[in-house]
């Protein structure tokens, strides 16, 4: 901070205001730019180890194509911004340095006071924008006219607030870079988790489709055997109906009319179960295909090709 001895004099309590401003901006622009660093170094590790095994998948590589556009416009706003900034503080320094010791001001001509002036600063933006030179009706004119054209001064200091909204802008796009990083992370975290469960979807659904095959296998024996039941016990009925018609003795044929008319029901039965466990199993694992298809990293075609194979592949060995 100002060590002048006496910090009522308009020229030097100018000369350190022009000072703070410097230090205001070299202290943004410097924060701007290590926030930058920081976030390069980040995008570095998220693409290079983080999610390189995640990266195919759709949702990720989306994002992780965000988050390098973002780092590439906050890169460009830290760039002029640094450009901006240094051009407007190397302007007020020389016009400091020019008031101090050519301009015919010398209320503070010690140019280490200067020096200190530029040292640190606490300051904000509004305080350093609002700023009203302190006793100026004491202030030379001479001296006057040249400081009112300075670019803290100038068209009431637009230029300045230019400057520093420039910085305030990349540091918002840097901002902007580190938020899409961290989606990039979250999503990548979502992608795992359901490359995990999809995994275990299809030990299970491999599992199924295996016994699925069987089960197919298992049906068509059952359906030759029980449409053969089937046939013969209705040809037994149909011989049974004919005995009780032709017999005088139809207490004799009942019974045997009876017994094939049960022996073809059970046949009938053991047909319709057999289809019926056919048809729930072939549900169960038409469920699972239709969780595969249309929920989980449909980006992966091979994993996908390997995962259909599940309810293609008949074990014949195994089938019974």
């Amino acid at each position: 901070m100002s060590t002048f001895s006496n910090k009522e004099d308009g020229e030097c309590d100018l000369l350190h205001h022009a000072g703070q401003v410097v230090m205001y901006l070299v202290n943004v622009t410097e924060t701007a730019n290590k926030q930058l660093q920081r976030a390069t170094e980040e995008e570095k590790t998220l693409t290079s180890t983080e999610i390189t095994n995640i990266s195919y998948v759709k949702s990720v590589s989306d994002a992780r194509w965000d988050a390098w556009l973002a780092l590439r416009t906050a890169k460009t706003s830290v760039e002029k911004a640094q450009k901006e900034s240094r051009d407007f503080v190397y302007d007020l320094l020389y016009e400091q340095h020019h008031l101090k010791e050519e301009a015919n001001c010398r209320q503070c001509n010690t140019f280490e006071r200067i020096v200190n002036c530029n040292a640190s600063t606490d300051k904000t933006f509004d305080e350093l924008k609002s700023y009203k030179v302190k006793n100026e009706t004491g202030i030379k004119q001479e001296c006057k006219a040249k400081y009112k054209e300075w670019n803290i001064f100038k068209e009431d200091g637009k230029q300045f607030t230019q400057v520093e909204e420039k910085v305030r802008k990349a540091l918002k796009d840097i901002n902007a870079t580190m938020n899409a990083i961290n989606r990039t992370r979250e999503i990548a975290a979502k992608a795992r988790e359901e490359r995990r469960i999809l995994m275990e979807k299809q030990v299970v659904a491999c599992h199924m489709g295996t016994q699925y095959s069987r089960m197919k296998v298992i049906y068509e024996a059952l359906k030759t055997v029980t449409v053969n039941m089937m046939t013969k016990t209705l040809h037994m009925k149909q011989r049974a109906d004919a005995l009780v018609v032709s017999t005088s003795t139809e207490s004799l044929a009942q019974p045997a009319r009876e017994a094939t008319y049960a022996l073809h029901g059970n046949a009938t039965a053991a047909g319709l179960e057999a289809k019926g466990a056919r048809d729930l199993l072939a549900e169960s694992v038409n469920e699972i295909s239709r969780d595969h298809y249309n929920g989980y990293l449909e980006a992966e075609s091979e994993f996908r090709k390997s995962f259909a194979h599940c309810f293609m592949h008949t074990d014949s060995e195994n089938a019974l």
